[in-house]
């Protein structure tokens, strides 16, 4: 049995999806390179994926000229990396709540 990464459940080997915390796609596009890997079960790689849509953002806004530009690799990666923190800790604070009597 593997433990799922965001839920804490357990799951089967062959049920389980190995996941970059900063997505294939993302890590070629910007360079960056050894993004962790975790393991998830089917429900949260399907909703690490729509939290990433609505969390992650490609730009920032700089105070220092003004106007929004684009994050660079390490700001992307820090930014993937954060979104899955907020992630885990929102499963897991669902988890407490669905354990209250």
């Amino acid at each position: 049995m593997e433990i799922c990464d965001g839920c804490g459940r357990e799951i089967e080997p062959k049920s389980a999806v190995k996941h970059r915390t900063v997505p294939e796609e993302v890590a070629e596009l910007y360079g960056i390179s050894g993004a962790r890997t975790v393991t998830l079960c089917i429900n949260c790689h399907d909703d690490l994926h729509d939290w990433y849509h609505k969390s992650v953002s490609t730009v920032t806004y700089d105070s220092g000229i003004k106007r929004f530009r684009a994050k660079t690799a390490i700001e992307m990666a820090n930014e993937y990396e954060s979104a899955f923190t907020a992630f885990v800790e929102y499963k897991k604070r669902r988890r407490k709540k669905a354990k209250r009597p």
